[in-house]
């Protein structure tokens, strides 16, 4: 795997979910070049049973940056099962990515700059997961 890139990638996602984080709980504006971030945090959507969605993203890049370290360190039978955990995870980042993104085009009918940053940093650790899984498998 590419575990270097995706973990460059996760760290750079974390940056993105952890700085929105910090204005959705601090209340602080969102640096934006378009008004859309203050509409999708004014929006319901905004939180998940009250937990506001960058939340999520921190988890999501966090798992990949342990799953991605713990590649480099553990076995070979861990690697099997770390891979297929990597393609999980990388998979509903991705997918969850698609959902807000549709939900910022047609529900909210707003962008947040940085919810797209992330939603593209989601989409291409995904498609690297996916090219070195069947790499991997053709090979």
């Amino acid at each position: 795997m590419s575990k270097k890139v995706i973990l460059l990638l996760s760290a750079a996602g974390l940056a993105v979910s952890t700085y929105l984080a910090w204005t959705y709980l601090s209340g602080s504006s969102i640096a934006c070049t378009t008004h859309g971030c203050d509409a999708v945090r004014s929006s319901s959507y905004a939180n998940l049973f009250g937990v506001p969605q960058p939340l999520f993203g921190i988890i999501f890049y966090l798992m990949l940056i342990f799953l991605s370290l713990a590649l480099q360190i553990l076995d070979k039978f861990f690697t099997i099962l770390l891979k297929r955990l990597i393609i999980v995870v990388s998979a509903f980042g991705f997918l969850y990515s698609v959902y807000l993104t549709l939900l910022e085009a047609f529900v909210i009918k707003a962008y947040c700059d940085w919810c797209l940053a992330s939603a593209a940093i989601s989409t291409l650790i995904f498609i690297i997961v996916l090219r070195d899984y069947f790499y991997a498998k053709n090979t």
